[in-house]
């Protein structure tokens, strides 16, 4: 099921251009990632995003934008007491469509829906004093669906290049683990390992660059 939603939505992606199209550009930029949710001692990591957009006018000033994107998630643990120093590295492909409006002629805000597929993850770091480098599968029990609301603003000069800012926040319970229970029942393993609700949390800033208008 949620293979035939990542292929309807990529065709939708790029088949509306065809008949009412605007601009196809590529995208990328920065990525300062975390959790919200029941989860401690976690701070924002940086990371990237890279992708395509395309634009197309629906009315006067409003445009319907869909992008497809791969985009480096996650956050960093750090708890000095706890000999803690470690990241947490989740690489989505996230595909926002999102409402774009100009409130002038080279500014406009953009809000809509994400969802998100995470095809690979790593834990990487200082873990209560020993080095780990594993898959994030066997780490912290996560779901690989997402989705949310992203919603920024966005600067357009003159050869239509675009640098913006924009917030992603998670709606879904991407832990996959119980309600019940916490830690790992031999006082070792953290409580936040075992967290039951945890949430992706992006601010990203960007450039977009249009290579057919």
């Amino acid at each position: 099921m949620k293979s035939m939603l990542i292929i309807f939505t990529a065709l939708v992606l790029w088949a509306a251009p065809v008949t009412a199209q605007d601009q196809i550009g590529i995208k990328g930029g920065l990525n300062f990632t975390n959790y919200g949710g029941e989860v401690s001692d976690n701070k924002m990591k940086m990371g990237l995003h890279l992708g395509a957009f395309v634009n197309f006018n629906i009315i006067d000033q409003l445009y319907i934008q869909p992008e497809l994107l791969y985009s480096l998630q996650g956050a960093h643990f750090e708890n000095s007491s706890s000999n803690l120093d470690y990241n947490e590295h989740l690489h989505y492909i996230n595909i926002p469509v999102l409402a774009r409006y100009f409130l002038t002629e080279n500014i406009s805000v953009h809000a809509g829906p994400y969802i998100g597929i995470k095809f690979a993850g790593q834990a990487k770091g200082t873990y209560f004093g020993s080095e780990i480098d594993r898959d994030i599968d066997e780490h912290r029990s996560l779901k690989s669906f997402d989705w949310g609301i992203a919603a920024g603003i966005a600067y357009q000069l003159m050869n239509r290049v675009n640098i913006g800012a924009r917030v992603q926040f998670g709606i879904y319970n991407i832990s996959d683990m119980p309600s019940f229970g916490g830690g790992g029942g031999d006082g070792i393993e953290p409580e936040y390992n075992y967290d039951s609700k945890l949430s992706n949390r992006v601010v990203q800033v960007y450039v977009g660059i249009p290579l057919k208008n």
